[in-house]
């Protein structure tokens, strides 16, 4: 498994470094590359051993700033326990005007995050 391991990280370093880049392509900044791996992981709702070995890896190796990793991915699992909690509450058998505040506040919730993460997103290395 450690090799593969490798491997996969020998041919990520060479699609990220090596890669020729004609007028047409647009590049992925690498802080929206590593919330869009990390909305990825979590798309199974489990953000497991080997994704996060390499997910660790492209940071390091763009080297982007730990702390706006650690709140992207801490963002990415708290939205994942809204998503959880939305679907939770139009679940249960509260009045609708209940679930609906509930609903509108978890709502506001996400938007308010998602707002954050573009911060993050937008912030720029050097």
């Amino acid at each position: 498994m450690k090799e593969y391991a490798e491997s996969l990280k020998k041919g990520v370093s060479e699609v990220l470094f090596n890669s020729v880049i004609s007028e047409e392509d647009t590049l992925i900044p690498p802080n929206l590359l590593i919330w869009d791996l990390l909305a990825v992981a979590y798309s199974d709702e489990c953000f497991n051993v080997e994704e996060q070995e390499l997910v660790n890896y492209i940071v390091e190796q763009f080297g982007i700033d730990k702390g706006i990793f650690h709140e992207m991915h801490s963002s990415a699992e708290t939205l994942m326990d809204l998503e959880k909690e939305l679907t939770w509450i139009k679940s249960t058998n509260k009045p609708y005007l209940t679930i609906e505040a509930h609903v509108n506040q978890i709502n506001e919730r996400i938007n308010t995050l998602m707002d954050s993460v573009k911060t993050l997103i937008s912030l720029q290395e050097g």
